[in-house]
């Protein structure tokens, strides 16, 4: 992500393409202290060219600001049907226990019909959604890439290695107590991949989100 008041600095873009914003990083760069008439375009690139955008200006209220404008447009893949953005999502404050204070989003998604309200540091626009919000709104995980390889590990490789060594096993095996071994090992190796596949293609529940108006 690349984002500045009227300039930029860079950012590699999120696994899996999920665009983000980070109050943090906005806060370190003075985005909140600029006033309401100063914008700031954050923007994503694939390859040096830059593939998405989003302009935010703030939102100022009584005594600072109390909300980030963002103004994009989204473009369907299957129509090709431009739709406009304009909306505000709410920022908060609290207390450093160094001094200081920090500066957090307060997610504006109604998933199933329940307002989240949840106050987050990190936003998110994974593909195919249309407002920014939450990690938990949207299900979002953190996991590291060591554990996505424990996973297939356990969940496939082990297995499959399991199942080779038995084929290997039973080709040469002489007595039926062994091939019969042999045989439970590699049904139970080929239901663990057979397991695997399933989790890996099993459909997702996906939740009604919308946008709270402030």
């Amino acid at each position: 992500m690349s984002t500045g008041g009227r300039g930029v600095w860079n950012k590699k873009t999120k696994v899996d393409e999920v665009r983000s914003i980070d109050a943090l990083d906005l806060q370190r760069n003075g985005v909140f202290s600029k006033g309401a008439d100063y914008s700031w375009t954050a923007s994503w690139r694939r390859d040096g060219e830059v593939v998405a955008s989003v302009t935010y200006r703030v939102e100022c209220g009584e005594n600072e600001p109390s909300g980030l404008r963002f103004i994009y447009s989204i473009t369907s893949k299957e129509t090709g049907e431009k739709r406009d953005y304009n909306y505000i999502i709410p920022v908060v404050t609290t207390r450093c226990n160094y001094g200081g204070k920090r500066w957090w989003f307060v997610c504006p998604l109604v998933v199933n019909g329940h307002s989240c309200l949840r106050r987050c540091r990190v936003i998110f626009l994974p593909p195919g959604a249309q407002y920014f919000g939450c990690r938990e709104c949207y299900g979002l995980t953190y996991e590291s890439r060591q554990r996505h390889r424990e996973k297939f590990y356990e969940g496939f490789a082990k297995p499959y290695k399991a199942a080779e060594a038995a084929q290997r096993k039973l080709a040469r095996a002489r007595s039926w107590t062994k091939k019969e071994k042999l045989w439970r090992d590699l049904s139970h190796a080929y239901a663990a991949i057979e397991n695997f596949e399933k989790i890996l293609t099993r459909p997702k529940r996906i939740p009604n989100i919308s946008y709270k108006e402030k």
